[in-house]
């Protein structure tokens, strides 16, 4: 019995020397992959913008404003880029005092059409006056719209007048933002595992959205928890400390 439990220590150390490795393998491959896009995401960027410019001159109004939306996508995709290259390196981009309360306004602003389409509830219940926080802005705002995002996926088709509400207050020095949802919960025996990578219910889900708002949040030293039960909803809170 003794030996079998030390051989069972081993093959545990064995097989989290691996996770690690490749862990650590698949960040080196995918900063390698995103430093080779960045330079061709940068030219496009800049002729994208030297054309729509040239167009605005000339009178073209119509046709560069449909440059301006390629050009907003490409920086879209340029941020992602840099995101990633953040997560991968463990660091947080751009630090800057942010009003955590003009986020979730844009936020659900962004989202409310979606939700409306599925017949959903969007509710905002937030603290006036809310102190800022030091933050990346862009990537606060990315967790709040994969956590908005995933409401309404758990609403879609699920439940009749489909709920989502974004409640945000102070307390104990911390911000604290939750978004609620009235569908039908995580299952008990999911519910540990939503945060571990690759684990999803999605027929064609990723299983890391939630992980890497979780990490986001964990970056800024904060934190993002989720309370759930079947056919109860779910929360999603997430805390930020306040910076004096």
């Amino acid at each position: 019995m003794k030996y079998m439990a030390k051989n069972d220590k081993q093959s545990s150390l064995n097989e989290t020397d691996l996770y690690q490795d490749t862990v650590w393998l698949l960040g080196e491959n995918a900063t390698a992959i995103i430093h080779e896009l960045r330079a061709p995401l940068s030219g496009i960027y800049a002729h994208l913008q030297l054309m729509q410019k040239n167009l605005e001159r000339q009178g073209y109004c119509q046709e560069a404003d449909r440059f301006a939306l390629l050009y907003e996508e490409v920086s879209k995709i340029s941020d992602l880029c840099n995101n990633i290259m953040g997560l991968a390196s463990g660091k947080i981009g751009e630090l800057r005092l942010v009003d955590i309360s003009e986020i979730c306004y844009d936020t659900v602003a962004l989202l409310k059409a979606a939700a409306v389409s599925e017949q959903i509830q969007l509710e905002l219940n937030i603290e006036q006056n809310a102190p800022y926080v030091l933050a990346d802005e862009t990537q606060i705002r990315r967790v709040l719209v994969n956590l908005i995002t995933n409401a309404i996926q758990a609403l879609t088709n699920t439940t009749d007048n489909g709920l989502i509400q974004l409640t945000l207050y102070t307390k104990e020095n911390n911000i604290w933002v939750i978004i609620k949802d009235n569908g039908p919960g995580i299952a008990a025996c999911d519910l540990p595992h939503v945060f571990d990578r690759h684990f999803t219910t999605k027929a064609h889900g990723t299983g890391l959205g939630l992980p890497m708002c979780k990490d986001i949040a964990e970056m800024h030293n904060g934190a993002l928890l989720v309370k759930s039960g079947d056919g109860l909803g779910a929360s999603f809170i997430l805390r930020l400390p306040i910076i004096a």
